[in-house]
């Protein structure tokens, strides 16, 4: 399914729906999927979320409700210098003057 601008806002691959949700400029904001049954017969309902800052650069995401979120910094360039994990582990990503990662 897709808007009046043809953004997805749902997919159904192999039956299981997948809902997409976007702010105004147009980056995805949340995905969610159809509650479905576990082995021990709670039901779950896969959601992950995104943040974004003013350059629409991604500075959050969340893979599930009550999880703790992912967290991304970028250099003036956009481009992304440390992700830190929900455990709060940060990986670092350097750039060579001609903007390559080493």
């Amino acid at each position: 399914m897709s808007d009046a601008y043809g953004v997805p806002t749902a997919s159904a691959p192999s039956g299981y729906r997948r809902h997409f949700t976007y702010d105004a400029n147009g980056l995805p904001t949340q995905v969610s999927g159809d509650a479905f049954a576990q082995a021990d017969g709670s039901t779950i309902a896969p959601t992950q979320s995104f943040t974004y800052d003013a350059d629409g650069d991604l500075v959050a995401y969340k893979k599930g409700v009550g999880s703790s979120d992912w967290q991304l910094q970028y250099d003036a360039l956009h481009q992304p210098l440390v992700v830190t994990d929900p455990d709060g582990v940060a990986n670092y990503t350097c750039y060579q003057p001609d903007g390559q990662w080493t």
